[in-house]
């Protein structure tokens, strides 16, 4: 059992979106920090989240292109 677990090849890692590269996403309009993609948790709509949320909660509707 080992050693089928061993010999299974490595999936290939996940490639990084533009918005996941630090520098590439939009600044908060409330505190002016770098935003980050996030999800909804309901709905799964993408929007842009301050990434010092829970600090800041502003937000910022992804664009359509983005998508």
């Amino acid at each position: 059992m080992v050693r089928d677990v061993q010999t299974t090849p490595a999936s290939p890692a996940p490639q990084a979106r533009a918005s996941d590269v630090p520098g590439t996403g939009p600044t908060c309009p409330k505190c002016g920090k770098e935003m980050q993609r996030r999800a909804n948790r309901r709905t799964n709509e993408q929007f842009w989240g301050c990434a010092s949320y829970p600090s800041c909660r502003g937000t910022r509707q992804l664009a359509e292109s983005a998508l």
